[in-house]
């Protein structure tokens, strides 16, 4: 395993996703990481915003369809962006809370 790409799809729920990307930044992975974040709600102004933070740096966002802002499309479209070896499919309110979470994954 060479690099792992997070991906989550975002749909209005900024105060979730914000827990979330702090969550991952603090707690980190032992290997090269990406976090794309595919914005279901691209005419809403909660990503956009939390983008201007610290939480987004480093975080690559796709746009999503203003039609179809389902979570499946999302991960699909986040998919097509990825670079890392291997995917993991992470949800707003389901993030990391200590140190080592990923280490069962490596192995």
């Amino acid at each position: 395993m060479r690099k792992v790409s997070i991906i989550l799809a975002h749909w209005q729920t900024w105060k979730w996703t914000a827990i979330c990307l702090y969550n991952f930044q603090k707690y980190g992975l032992p290997i090269e990481s990406e976090i794309i974040v595919c914005d279901n709600s691209p005419d809403h102004p909660s990503l956009k915003a939390l983008m201007q933070t610290q939480l987004g740096d480093g975080v690559k966002v796709v746009e999503g369809e203003r039609d179809f802002n389902s979570h499946g499309r999302g991960y699909e479209l986040c998919l097509k962006e990825a670079t890392g070896d291997h995917i993991f499919c992470a949800e707003t309110d389901s993030f990391p809370i200590r140190m080592g979470w990923f280490d069962e994954f490596v192995k």
